[in-house]
């Protein structure tokens, strides 16, 4: 059940989407040399677009690594919602499609349905189906750009990611509307389910390079009431609808990339205090009902990828614990009762990324570290002071593919 709060903040929403034009510009604008990212670290950003030159060996291979991603971005064609050949349930191309990875034919009916699920076997032909590639694409090109952007000072990558944006959420052609009715469908069972909101996590990111291309003036006022009108309709959707409300109540690592998320963009439309009530929430009761008293995520090591979803739990509480930052919750060193933490968690699981032969749970695949994992990684070294988790990721295996800006946006450690 919603907390009052929430409800609260539900029952006022029209009014925020009514009133939004009237809004502030969006706070990394109010004073020009102010940088405001919330997950992204503001000062590494500044650091490196102010001395390239004086960075590190690996902030110079990312930036080698960005220039390269950045032109190969300049050429791909606008991602849209509208361009899938299937039609959603709603005949609306508009809505978001997606379908669930671990679900396959049943082998016991003559039509295969309805999908039966294997958990860890992924079914490419059903994933590559609707919106999923898309959304993904978009949302990394257009973090390359925003990124390079501001990095380079090069106004050809910020009007790209620009036009990406707008045609993803703005242009009435081609945008995407506020919803996961359709998401992660499985055939048979469900047009769609809560897992979908996972879908858009990297929303998180997309927020994030908004603010970079609003500190080079790329986008007008209008554009910026638009796009917080749509994050505004599309949180109501998160907090209010059926899947939203399961989502957000699952203990696994599905309960807290949805708090993430709508964390995040509750502090992009200036809803502080639902975004400060999710991260209390997380507090108060998703750590004590995740994780265990030794730092183990009993739900997670249910999975026949139990290390990869270990660590994929702990990178959206690394989100919310940097949320937390804003709006002075500290995660970081919160202990529960029960003794439960993310730095227990942490200890737990991260160092076998390193020595995966030593992780005794089940594990049908190679754990290999992205570069969206690896800013855990940075950030538990950072906020916990302990360089030991670089080591860890230092000595994991990797699949960067051409493609780690993690030092761009995190610094290396504090100490």
């Amino acid at each position: 059940m919603l907390p009052s709060r929430l409800y609260c903040y539900v029952c006022r929403l029209a009014v925020v989407v009514a009133s939004i034009g009237g809004l502030n510009r969006y706070a990394s604008t109010a004073e020009a040399d102010t940088l405001k990212t919330l997950y992204w670290e503001a000062s590494q950003l500044e650091s490196v677009r102010r001395a390239p030159d004086e960075q590190g060996g690996a902030v110079r291979q990312a930036l080698k690594d960005l220039r390269k991603a950045a032109d190969d971005s300049l050429n791909s064609s606008p991602f849209s919602v509208v361009d899938k050949s299937i039609t959603p349930p709603s005949g609306d191309k508009h809505d978001y499609l997606s379908y669930s990875r671990y679900w396959w034919p049943n082998p016991k009916t003559v039509n295969g349905l309805p999908y039966v699920r294997r958990d860890g076997q992924v079914n490419h032909a059903l994933l590559e189906k609707g919106d999923r590639v898309a959304i993904g694409r978009f949302c990394d090109d257009f973090e390359t750009l925003a990124i390079a952007a501001y990095v380079f000072g090069d106004d050809r990558y910020s009007k790209r990611a620009a036009e990406l944006l707008r045609t993803w959420f703005l242009d009435a052609k081609t945008r995407m509307n506020p919803n996961l009715n359709f998401s992660q469908g499985v055939p048979g069972v469900a047009d769609g389910r809560a897992p979908g909101v996972l879908d858009t996590r990297h929303f998180i990111r997309v927020l994030d390079g908004v603010a970079l291309l609003d500190s080079r003036g790329e986008l007008t006022e209008g554009e910026l009431s638009e796009l917080r009108t749509w994050f505004s309709e599309f949180l109501n959707w998160l907090l209010t609808s059926e899947l939203g409300q399961n989502e957000r109540r699952a203990a696994n690592n599905h309960g807290a990339w949805f708090a993430a998320q709508a964390g995040r963009i509750a502090l992009f439309i200036g809803e502080t205090e639902v975004a400060r009530s999710l991260v209390a929430e997380t507090r108060d009761q998703r750590i004590a009902s995740s994780i265990a008293a030794d730092g183990s995520q009993p739900e997670e090591l249910e999975r026949t990828n139990s290390l990869h979803y270990s660590l994929f739990s702990l990178s959206a509480m690394a989100v919310l614990a940097r949320l937390g930052e804003e709006v002075d919750i500290d995660l970081w060193r919160y202990e529960a009762p029960t003794g439960a933490s993310l730095a227990r968690a942490l200890n737990y699981a991260a160092p076998f990324v390193a020595e995966q032969d030593k992780w005794r749970q089940t594990n049908i695949d190679r754990f290999e570290m992205s570069d969206q994992q690896s800013q855990l990684f940075y950030l538990a070294a950072s906020r916990l002071a302990d360089r030991r988790y670089l080591d860890y990721l230092h000595r994991s295996p990797k699949r960067y593919h051409g493609r780690h800006f993690t030092p761009l946006l995190f610094l290396e450690s504090n100490r």
